[in-house]
C-alpha cells in the first residue's frame, strides 16, 4: 500500500530562510519540490565531488573488502579522494603498459633476444638480415634466398633472410620489425613498473584503511547538497521579503510539522492531492509484502492515486516461482544459502535474503506437490512401473504421497472399451492447474481492476462495471473450457475431488454459462465508457469485446509456461542422474563413483543456475504483462525523498 500524503504550502519571511531549513531538515520528513530547476555551479560542484567518492567508495569496497579499517582521521578527505582517483587511473594505465610488454614478448619470443644493435652492425658491413614469419605453405618462396630457419612448427615458419650489401624483399610479405629493446630491458622495465604500481597500491590502501572517513566526509556533502537544493527550490515574492516553499509529507506526519512550523513567523496550509498533482509515493506494507517491492521497483513506482499492486501479485510470484524451479532439493539449497546469508549480510540487503527464503520454501513446495528431489521422483506415481522397478519414488508409495497433488495421475477419457468402462490415461496435472491458476490470478486482478477504476474517479462505481463485466466473461469462458475439458481441465477435478471429465460435463450446463455471459456483455456495451453517451458506448463495446476475446485465450495459455520450466528442470535433472550412473553402471564400490559425483554435481548446478534464472524472470513476465495489464497499471510515480540529514548506509 502507498502512505497517504498531504500538499504543504508556506510562506516564509526572508530572513528566517537558513532557521527554517535547518528546523525542515531535523524534522525529515518533507519532500521539497525543486521543480525543473538545474543545479547551481556550487551544488553542481558539490554533486561531481559526492559522483566521485561512490566511485572511490565503491572501488574500496570491491579491492579493499577485507582491509582493516584505521582509527586515525584523514586531514584532507577531498584531497584524498581526489589522489585515489588520480592513482586508479595510473594503476589502469600501469596495468597497460605490463599488459603491452608482455604481448610484445610473446609476439616476439619465436625470435629470441635479438639485440637491434647487433643487426646495426652487420647491416654496416654489408650484411642486411631480414625477419619474416611465414606460414608452412610459404616455402615455394625462399628458393633463391639465404636463410636459416629460426623456428618451425606445422602451421609457421620464422626465418632470418641473409642478403649482401641489400634488403632481402618477400614478394607479398613484410618483413618483421623487432622491439626496439632486447628481452632483458623489457624485463627491467616491467620489473620497474611492478614496482611502481605496488607503490600505488599501498598508497591506495591506505585511503581506502579510512574508508569510514570517507563516507562520514560524503555523508557531510550529501548534507550540503540536499540544503542547496531545497534552499534553491524556495521562491522569492513579495519584492523577495516573501519565500514560498511546496512540499510534501505522509498524512500521520502532519502534527509534527505543523508543531515545527508554529515557531516562525510563517503561513502554511495543509491540503489534500488533487488528481493532477504529481505525487511523491512511499510504500507502507506489510513484512510480507514489503519484502516484494524491490520487484515493483524494477517496473515502476505506482501512481498515487493508483492501487499499489505488490501486496496482490506478492503471493503469486512466491507460488509461481516455487512450481517453476518446483524441486524440494534445490528448494533446500536456496534456503540454506539464504538462511547462512543472512548471517553474513548488510542490514539493507537481509530484505533480499529473507526475500530469497521465501522463494527456497515455495520451492520446495512446488517440488512436493510436483513430486521432485533433484531430478528424481519423491513417491510413486502413475509413470511407476512396478514389475521394472523404473520411475519409483524416494519414499515409494508412501501414505504422505497422497498430498504430493501434481504428481503424475491416471484419469478416466470419453473413451467406452468394451467391458463398458471408460478407458483411463496418465495425466500431468500441472497443465490444467496451470491455466485454473493463471484465471484465477486475470480474475483476482480484474477486480482491482475495478476497485482501481473507481479510486480514481471519486467512487463513481459506473467505473467498476466494466471490469466486473469482464469477470462474468472470464468465469463463462472458463466454465465452457472445462465442459468440453480443453487441456484436460475437466479430469484435472478427477485428480483433485474424484469427478471425472464426463461428470464435470454433465455438471456444467448451458445457463451456467450464458447466464455470466450475457450479464458481462450488458456491462462491457453500456458501462465501457461512463462518461460518454450510451450511444457512443455500444459501438466502444464492440472494440472492448475484440480485445478481451483476442487477449484472454493468450493470456490464460501463458500459465502454461509455470509446468513447462518445472518440466524442463525436472527432466534435465533426471537426465543429468541417469548419464551419471550409466558411467558406474550402477555399481557404487568403483573408482568411476568419483566421475559419478562429479557429473552430479556440475549437472545439478548447471540446471539449479538455469531453472533459477528461469523462475525468476517468467514470474516476472507474469506480473508485469498479464497481472498489470489486468488491473490497468500505469506508474511512473518519483520516490518520496525527504528533506533530512543524510546517514552513512
Amino acid at each position: 500500500m502507498l502512505t497517504k500524503m498531504n500538499r504543504l504550502s508556506v510562506l516564509l519571511y526572508h530572513g528566517e530562510r537558513e532557521k527554517f531549513l535547518q528546523k525542515l531538515r531535523d524534522v525529515g520528513v518533507v519532500h521539497v519540490e525543486c521543480g525543473d530547476k538545474e543545479l547551481d555551479a556550487h551544488s553542481a560542484e558539490i554533486n561531481a565531488s559526492i559522483g566521485e567518492i561512490k566511485k572511490v567508495i565503491s572501488d574500496i569496497k570491491t579491492s579493499h573488502k577485507d582491509l582493516p579499517q584505521s582509527s586515525n582521521s584523514l586531514e584532507n578527505v577531498g584531497d584524498a579522494v581526489k589522489k585515489y582517483i588520480v592513482n586508479m587511473a595510473r594503476v589502469d594505465s600501469i596495468s597497460n603498459e605490463i599488459s603491452s610488454i608482455a604481448k610484445e614478448r610473446k609476439r616476439f619470443d619465436p625470435w629470441g633476444d635479438v639485440n637491434p644493435e647487433t643487426l646495426e652492425t652487420l647491416e654496416d658491413r654489408g650484411i642486411h638480415i631480414s625477419l619474416f614469419e611465414l606460414s608452412a605453405n610459404d616455402k615455394h618462396l625462399l628458393k633463391d634466398i639465404d636463410y636459416e630457419t629460426v623456428k618451425e612448427t606445422a602451421n609457421n615458419l620464422w626465418i632470418a633472410a641473409i642478403g649482401e650489401n641489400k634488403e632481402v624483399v618477400i614478394e607479398g610479405r613484410e618483413s618483421v620489425r623487432l622491439p626496439d629493446m632486447i628481452f632483458a630491458q623489457l624485463d627491467e622495465q616491467e620489473k620497474k613498473l611492478y614496482s611502481k604500481r605496488e607503490t600505488i597500491a599501498n598508497e591506495q590502501k591506505e585511503i581506502a584503511s579510512k574508508m569510514k572517513a570517507i563516507e562520514q566526509y560524503m555523508t557531510g556533502l550529501q548534507d550540503e547538497l540536499n540544503y542547496e537544493i531545497a534552499s534553491n527550490s524556495m521562491v522569492a515574492t513579495a519584492k523577495e521579503k516573501l519565500l514560498s516553499v511546496v512540499g510534501w509529507i505522509p498524512k500521520e506526519k502532519q502534527t509534527q510539522v505543523q508543531t515545527a512550523l508554529d515557531e516562525f513567523s510563517c503561513w502554511y496550509e495543509f491540503e489534500e492531492p488533487t488528481v493532477e498533482d504529481d505525487v511523491p509515493v512511499q510504500f507502507q506494507n506489510n513484512a510480507f509484502a514489503e519484502k516484494y517491492e524491490i520487484i515493483t521497483r524494477l517496473f515502476a513506482l505506482p501512481k498515487y492515486k493508483e492501487i499499489d499492486p505488490t501486496p496482490f501479485f506478492a503471493p503469486f510470484y512466491m507460488l509461481f516461482f516455487g512450481f517453476c524451479l518446483g524441486d524440494v532439493g534445490y528448494g533446500a539449497l536456496i534456503l540454506i544459502a539464504t538462511i547462512i546469508a543472512y548471517t553474513k549480510v548488510a542490514a539493507q540487503l537481509k530484505p533480499i535474503v529473507i526475500l530469497g527464503m521465501m522463494l527456497g520454501f515455495s520451492t520446495m513446495i512446488g517440488g512436493f506437490l510436483l513430486n521432485g528431489f533433484f531430478g528424481m521422483p519423491i513417491f510413486n506415481d502413475a509413470s511407476t512401473n512396478l514389475i521394472t522397478g523404473e520411475g519409483l519414488g524416494i519414499l515409494g508409495g508412501s501414505g504422505i504421497g497422497a498430498l504430493s497433488l501434481l504428481k503424475i495421475a491416471t484419469v478416466h477419457t470419453s473413451e467406452v472399451l468394451a467391458n463398458g468402462e471408460f478407458a483411463t490415461k496418465t495425466l500431468m496435472p500441472m497443465i490444467p492447474f496451470s491455466i485454473f491458476l493463471g484465471v484465477f490470478q486475470i480474475l483476482f486482478a480484474m477486480m482491482i481492476r475495478a476497485v482501481n477504476r473507481m479510486q480514481q474517479n471519486d467512487w463513481n462505481f459506473q467505473y467498476a462495471l466494466l471490469p466486473v463485466g469482464t469477470m462474468f466473461l472470464t468465469v463463462a469462458a472458463a466454465l465452457a473450457v472445462t465442459k468440453v475439458n480443453f487441456l484436460d481441465m475437466g479430469s484435472l477435478f478427477e485428480v483433485f475431488f474424484g469427478i471425472t471429465a464426463m461428470q464435470m460435463e454433465e455438471l456444467i450446463t448451458a445457463p451456467m454459462m450464458l447466464i455470466p455471459m450475457g450479464i458481462g456483455l450488458a456491462l462491457m456495451f453500456l458501462f465501457n465508457n461512463p462518461q460518454k453517451h450510451v450511444g457512443i458506448r455500444l459501438p466502444l463495446g464492440l472494440w472492448e469485446l475484440y480485445q478481451f476475446a483476442t487477449g484472454l485465450m493468450g493470456d490464460g495459455l501463458s500459465y502454461i509456461r509455470l509446468f513447462a520450466l518445472g518440466l524442463a528442470g525436472g527432466l534435465l535433472g533426471a537426465s543429468f542422474n541417469q548419464i551419471a550412473f550409466m558411467v558406474t553402471g550402477g555399481e557404487l564400490a568403483t573408482p568411476l563413483i568419483l566421475v559419478t559425483i562429479l557429473i552430479l554435481i556440475v549437472g545439478h548446478l548447471l540446471n539449479f543456475g538455469l531453472a533459477a534464472l528461469g523462475s525468476f524472470v517468467h514470474p516476472l513476465r507474469l506480473t508485469f504483462v498479464e497481472f498489470y495489464k489486468h488491473i490497468e497499471f500505469q506508474g511512473g510515480a518519483r520516490e518520496y525523498k525527504p528533506f533530512a540529514k543524510a546517514t552513512v548506509e
